[in-house]
């Protein structure tokens, strides 16, 4: 920020009105702030060709913890998305089952669900009602210890690769998952009922989960193209490309 000319202010969470500021930047998203400035929050990196995070670039986003708003309208150039190695995939067809994928906790604090174990029982229902496929749930690993297993829904591993998890699913069902990116990358299409990064190329109805949306490859590839300009490396961040970027959005 400070290469491009602006000033910097570091404060204590419980100091940060946004009166008088222009922008607030944070780092992580357990936190819901209602200020009356945009607020760029920092948490972990979308996943490289491998789909494992790595812990030198982290992702960046306006207000809400996924930039999905932006995604596929940007008509970003390929070059960053050619850096993580993000292929526009052939889409799989011939899964046996639908996976749901669980939310953090602090998703379902801004949601103000009050019974997280309810409200997702309740979404394993309503999958199993629309599909004909079997279902399985995946819960987020630092909420796996908090839930008790689904009725009616095979446990998957919350720990375990996400790669070979998908392997012979038909279509994933999440709410606000960057789950939904990692899927896409294998070809896996997604019911999109939250504000998941893959939103605007997804069915988002849970009718159509065992015949899901499968958009055309230029979609899928100007929705990376855009993905890739919302994560950045610590250099980036140090060198201001981050903030030049994000500087023509707020």
């Amino acid at each position: 920020m400070r290469r491009h000319g602006d000033e910097i202010e570091v404060r204590e969470l419980d100091e940060i009105e946004g009166a008088g500021d222009d922008v607030v930047v944070m780092i992580g998203n357990k936190i819901q702030l209602d200020l009356p400035v945009p607020v760029v929050r920092l948490d972990k990196s979308y996943p490289f060709e491998t789909l494992r995070r790595d812990h030198e670039h982290s992702r960046v986003s306006i207000n809400i913890p996924h930039p999905t708003p932006y995604l596929g309208r940007l008509r970003s150039p390929a070059d960053r998305r050619r850096l993580f190695r993000w292929e526009v995939p052939l889409w799989c067809r011939d899964g046996r089952r639908v996976l749901v994928f669980g939310g953090s906790q602090s998703f379902y604090e801004r949601l103000g669900v009050a019974d997280v174990q309810a409200h997702l029982q309740d979404l394993v229902d309503r999958v199993r009602a629309a599909s004909q496929l079997p279902v399985a749930f995946r819960a987020k690993p630092n909420m796996a210890r908090h839930l008790q297993p689904m009725r009616s829904a095979e446990a998957v591993d919350p720990f375990g690769f996400l790669r070979p998890i998908l392997a012979d699913v038909r279509c994933i069902v999440v709410e606000e998952s960057a789950a939904a990116v990692e899927a896409l990358l294998c070809g896996v299409p997604a019911v999109v009922l939250g504000e998941a990064p893959t939103k605007n190329i997804s069915s988002q109805d849970l009718a159509e989960v065992d015949r899901p949306r499968l958009a055309a490859a230029n979609e899928v590839e100007a929705l990376l193209n855009d993905l890739a300009y919302f994560n950045y490396s610590l250099a980036e961040h140090e060198s201001g490309v981050t903030w030049e970027f994000l500087r023509r959005l707020i």
